[in-house]
């Protein structure tokens, strides 16, 4: 389940579970619709994930192209998930904290 806040621009994705690829299927719906003109900033809340999928992170990807690097970040992220985005090379686009 993936809870989403919005805060004036600012649009938190709070993710739990497993992002595998049949959850980012859903998820990739899910934000077409939340990410619109208004939001300039997004956030990826990743506390509670446990893995995620390629599909993941094109999702993570359509979201850089959508903000800019300066504007779209994602935070609390396991080492286990961290070192996928490593392994894909993201780390060095996208703000991981």
């Amino acid at each position: 389940m993936t809870q989403y806040i919005s805060n004036n621009e600012e649009l938190t994705c709070i993710f739990t579970g497993r992002l595998d690829t049949m959850a980012s299927q859903v998820l990739d719906t899910e934000l077409k619709t939340k990410l619109n003109a208004s939001v300039k900033e997004v956030i990826f809340d990743m506390k509670d994930v446990e893995y995620i999928s390629s599909s993941f992170l094109r999702i993570c990807l359509k979201t850089l192209s959508h903000t800019g690097s300066e504007k779209f970040g994602i935070v609390n992220v396991s080492p286990t998930v961290l070192k996928v985005f490593q392994i894909a090379n993201l780390n060095s686009m996208i703000r991981i904290g």
